[in-house]
């Protein structure tokens, strides 16, 4: 949980921002056209090459160790690109007409993009954090890579711990009795996993049925 917090604060404010500059201030760029590519193609990256990114970037080059913060600067780059796309999208979907309705009472370009197009597309871009955190919960070798597997609880964001999906990935590749506790603990950990994505997936529909909007 602490590294999904974490993953979260870091991933939600950088993947909203960057979609809404791509979609609303540099759609006409070359730059963006490239970045729009090579964003569609990360949401398909492997997720071991995001853990190999952040063994050698924030373990290694910014000396973060293996810690809860490297892990979760490793989940927030795996995560960034699904939620500049939901984010795009959302924002996509929100006709012109509000835009030239606010354009036509003098509002500035920020403005109409704060107080209109955001609220509007709020519902899309919420629902694709929740989608993306998700899959944070279920990633394995990312964070078994930079979080490490010293399997100890603690709040200090700079030291080694092991995240759900590490301890059943570790406790799989030993030898393990059928039917013996440590068995059982794996599908503890799994069904744990499962609920906690459930609630999430649950979570993202009430969150889109609220702010839907209806144009």
């Amino acid at each position: 949980m602490w590294v999904l917090c974490f993953t979260t604060l870091i991933a939600f404010p950088l993947g909203v921002a960057a979609g809404i500059y791509l979609e609303e201030y540099g759609k006409k760029s070359r730059l963006s056209s490239l970045l729009e590519v090579n964003i569609s193609n990360l949401a398909g990256v492997p997720s071991i090459i995001y853990g190999l990114l952040g063994l050698e970037i924030f373990v290694r080059v910014f000396s973060l160790g293996n810690s809860i913060l490297a892990g979760a600067f490793t989940l927030a780059l795996l995560i960034l690109p699904i939620i500049i796309v939901a984010t795009r999208e959302a924002i996509r979907a929100v006709p012109p007409s509000i835009r030239a309705a606010s354009y036509g009472l003098g509002a500035s370009k920020w403005q109409t993009v704060w107080h209109q197009v955001l609220p509007a597309s709020m519902g899309g871009i919420f629902t694709g954090v929740i989608l993306a955190i998700s899959r944070a919960v279920g990633e394995t070798m990312a964070v078994t890579l930079a979080v490490g597997t010293v399997a100890v609880y603690t709040s200090n964001m700079f030291l080694p711990a092991q995240t759900m999906t590490a301890y059943i990935a570790q406790r799989v590749g030993g030898d393990l009795p059928f039917g013996e506790i440590g068995y059982l603990t794996i599908f503890a950990v799994g069904l744990y996993l499962f609920a906690i994505t459930l609630c999430l997936n649950l979570l993202g529909n009430k969150v889109l049925s609220a702010y839907r909007e209806a144009y």
